[in-house]
This record gives C-alpha cells, sequence and structure tokens, in this order.
C-alpha cells in the first residue's frame, strides 16, 4: 500500500480545527444503511457562524451567500438517491483499453447524475482508448478513512483519482461531472505522460484576493512556502497526475495534511486554492498551457467562471465543430 495511504491508519477523527471532521458510522461498510447515516453526520455540521467570523475580517469579498455556498459543498451533499440507495465504484473500458484512465463523480444533487451518462457516452463515441471510473453517489475511500473527512468541500477528487490508483491506473485524469467529452482526450493524457501532471490554470487575478480568506491564505503558504495569490490558478475541472512518481507521491501526502486541517479549504474555490499551493511546491516548472481548444463554455476558451449559459444543443454542436475537448454545462 502506497505510504500516502498509511497515512489515514494512525490518524484520530477529532482533527482540532477541522470545521469539518465528523466520526463515520462503524463498521465503515459501503451498504446504504451506511451512507444514510454517513449523510446525516454530515448534514448536521454547521460551519457558518465561524465561516462568517472569518468573513467579517474584510467587507469586500464576494457576496458572503456565495462564499457559504461554496465551502459548504460537501456538507450538502446526498450520498444516496430518494429510494436511499447509491451506485457502487464503477469501471468502464472505453475502446480498446489502456493505462489511461478519466475519473468523474456526482453526488445526488440537482442533475449530476445524468451528466455522468454524457460523460460515458461522448468517451465512447470519441474513439479513446482507457477506461472511465466513476461514482453516482457513496464516497470514495482508498484507504478507508476517508468517510471521516466526507463533508471538506471537493476533497473526493483526489480520492477518487486514488482509487483509480489502486485499480492499477497510473495515468489518471478527473473531469468534472459536467464536462460533456466531445472528441477525443488522447492528446491530454500524450501531455500528462510528458509532464507528469495536467495543469489547466489561469493567469495570477488582481481580484484574486476576495476570493480567499486571509487566514486560509497564511495557513496554505505556512504548510506549503507558497502564497496562492502570488502564482497561476488552478482550475480544478480538470486535473491529471501521473500517479507513478514520486512528485505526485508527495503532492498527495501534503494534501492529505491539509484535508486534515480541513480550515484550507475555506474559501470561494475551496480545492482550487490548494492544488495551487501544491502544484507551485511540486511541479513548479509546469506552469504551460497545453492547450487552446480545452473546454467551450463561452466565446473564451479559457473561461471556467461558473456564469449561466445556453446549453442549447446548438452551442454544443458548434463547440463541438470549432475543436473543443469538452462542453462545459451550465449547473
Amino acid at each position: 500500500m502506497c505510504k500516502y495511504l498509511l497515512l489515514f491508519l494512525f490518524i484520530a477523527f477529532e482533527i482540532v480545527g477541522n470545521l469539518f471532521t465528523i466520526k463515520p458510522p462503524s463498521p465503515a461498510e459501503e451498504t446504504p444503511s451506511f451512507y444514510l447515516e454517513l449523510q446525516s453526520k454530515i448534514h448536521e455540521l454547521s460551519i457558518e457562524k465561524e465561516l462568517l467570523k472569518l468573513y467579517s475580517e474584510n467587507a469586500e469579498y464576494f457576496p458572503f451567500e456565495r462564499f457559504y455556498k461554496r465551502c459548504s459543498i460537501g456538507i450538502h451533499q446526498n450520498l444516496l438517491d430518494s429510494k436511499k440507495n447509491f451506485q457502487p465504484l464503477s469501471i468502464v473500458k472505453i475502446g480498446k483499453g489502456s493505462d489511461r484512465c478519466i475519473v468523474s463523480m456526482a453526488s445526488y444533487n440537482k442533475e449530476y447524475p445524468k451528466y455522468i451518462q454524457r460523460i460515458q457516452i461522448g468517451l465512447e463515441q470519441s474513439g479513446f482508448n482507457g477506461y472511465f471510473v466513476y461514482r453516482i453517489g457513496g464516497y470514495p475511500h482508498p484507504s478507508g478513512k476517508e468517510f471521516a473527512y466526507a463533508a471538506v468541500p471537493y476533497a473526493f477528487k483526489i480520492f477518487l483519482m486514488l482509487e483509480a490508483h489502486k485499480l492499477g491506473f497510473s495515468k489518471i485524469v478527473w473531469i468534472d461531472s459536467v464536462l460533456e467529452p466531445l472528441k477525443d482526450p488522447t492528446p491530454l493524457f500524450e501531455f500528462l505522460e510528458k509532464k507528469k501532471i495536467f495543469i489547466y490554470f489561469s493567469p495570477k487575478s488582481p481580484d484574486g484576493w476576495k476570493c480567499i480568506l486571509p487566514s486560509t491564505r497564511k495557513e496554505l503558504e505556512e504548510i506549503t512556502g507558497v502564497d496562492v495569490l502570488a502564482v497561476p490558478h488552478v482550475c480544478a475541472a480538470i486535473f491529471g497526475l501521473d500517479m507513478s512518481t514520486a512528485a505526485s507521491s508527495q503532492f498527495i501526502e501534503d494534501y492529505y495534511q491539509m484535508v486534515e486541517r480541513g480550515r484550507v479549504f475555506l474559501s470561494y474555490y475551496p480545492e482550487e486554492f490548494v492544488y495551487a499551493a501544491l502544484c507551485a511546491k511540486h511541479f513548479p516548472l509546469q506552469w504551460e498551457l497545453p492547450f487552446m481548444h480545452l473546454v467551450k463554455n463561452e466565446p473564451k476558451p479559457f473561461s471556467l467562471s461558473p456564469n449561466i449559459f445556453d446549453d442549447s444543443e446548438e452551442n454544443i454542436k458548434k463547440a463541438k465543430k470549432d475543436g473543443f475537448f469538452f462542453y462545459r454545462y451550465s449547473h
């Protein structure tokens, strides 16, 4: 077992200062009753008062309601459907298969499960040779201890990548469930195999300070030595790692430390600031935009801003014709 997975074998569930930590039900088995109790525990968590206290340090952040929504996404996730069922980890061979693996996950919130189906169909129609590993509901737990941190916003992304790694895959790319493949993503993996990481990022923004609390920024710098507002911002809708490298192992080790602390995820872009700090620390020379035509959700191909777009069939067809790899649905 990889050493970064062993880290959790000696971790107590109650981490001082972690607003997101829970004590999972026992035994930790993937059953509807277990997930029903786990879901109840995470829904009982409350971070609003503490977040408001930190937020009040500066009144010029993004509106508090937007901040709170992003930070509490893990608390409000639904792990089961209306019939109290969930779908176990699914492994789908695409084309001839390969060591290249795309992973994604959907909770039972909104219409996220249907987007997972679109990903599979899009990959099958694209000519891609690899695997698609996904979850609908439930929660990834590569070491079995991740359940304690199920409420940490967007922590499931790295956890699911680790589940795919345990299955034997080393070239792994996460994509958000709202990204529909429009063409063969093989070039993304070729870039990953060359650089050992696939980072989709945006240049530093002068308004970045409005998206992160001073306490969060300070703690991230204490852990990594990186000021996240002094480096490019990683967009976590698409993120890939070559899990066989030492740098990726170190990235994961530090990531688990972040999850244990919890508070470093208190920002408008919870996992993205964490990724930015860790990428700048462990992959400092890899800041290179790999593709012009990556995501289509508005006329600017690099924008991943959470605006509302017209997801008409005409616009999706146009994005495919224009050569984009993915279409990002509004959500």
